[in-house]
């Protein structure tokens, strides 16, 4: 099974390193879009557990802010007040459920939707979604669960230690138990194929544990470069003489 995935988030780490240093410019304030990819999902409710969502550059200022869901025509399935905390560093901050530390938003049916967060009457950041009902049949194991889907095995990217051109590179994505061929987790291994212009310049091959049940981040690391020398681990200075900001691919054996 394979697919191309963006790697345009490419050395996040990199990038936010950076806007730590320069907040004295004027940015755009914004989720990082990780916080919502990884939010907690439960199947059996069509329902997300809201804990702790990064904003990177907030505004000097920040009033009102909520998580808001919506369904295709624009209407308000859910919604959840947010509260604002400061962070170290004044290029970040994070939301948390204003009622505590948890809060929970519901959808409950199948359609495509849209989750944002809007902070004083503008939306900052957006993800689309889709969830499907699904029936089990199964007289041992009645019931129904929602099955989600969305920007997750579209987007990947890599991260290194910032300021170190020698430092191993790693890719970052999201993946499922439905990712892998037969439907089962069990001694499953991913191999990790990065192209440019249609040529491998790395590989690596490790086993996962995907989520049962929805997607989940997944890590790995040492990628293999095989025009070099044994255990050369792709590198960022490797990274940024071969990658022009094109595609990578992977495939789940």
């Amino acid at each position: 099974m394979k697919y191309l995935t963006q790697c345009g988030l490419a050395l996040l780490f990199s990038l936010l390193f950076s806007a730590a240093t320069t907040a004295a410019q004027t940015y755009k304030p914004a989720i990082e879009y990780q916080s919502l990819m990884n939010m907690r999902y439960y199947e059996n409710n069509g329902g997300f557990l809201i804990e702790d969502l990064q904003l990177v550059f907030p505004p000097a200022n920040v009033g009102s802010a909520k998580l808001v869901i919506t369904n295709q025509s624009g209407s308000v399935v859910d919604t959840l007040p947010l509260r604002y905390e400061r962070m170290e560093f004044p290029a970040f901050g994070r939301f948390r459920p204003a009622s505590g530390n948890r809060g929970n938003v519901r959808v409950g049916r199948s359609g495509s939707f849209i989750l944002s967060v809007v902070v004083d009457g503008q939306t900052i950041t957006s993800m689309p979604f889709t969830l499907r009902e699904e029936s089990s049949s199964d007289p041992f194991n009645p019931g129904r669960r929602f099955v989600r889907d969305g920007p997750f095995g579209e987007l990947a990217y890599f991260s290194v230690v910032p300021d170190d051109p020698n430092g191993e590179v790693t890719i970052n994505w999201w993946m499922s138990l439905r990712e892998i061929p037969g439907g089962s987790a069990k001694n499953a291994r991913v191999t990790i194929h990065l192209l440019v212009n249609g040529k491998e310049i790395a590989a690596s091959t490790g086993p996962v544990i995907p989520s049962l049940n929805d997607w989940e981040f997944t890590q790995h690391r040492q990628l293999s470069v095989p025009t070099l020398p044994r255990n050369h681990w792709l590198t960022l200075t490797d990274l940024t003489r071969s990658l022009s900001g094109r595609q990578g691919e992977r495939s789940a054996d």
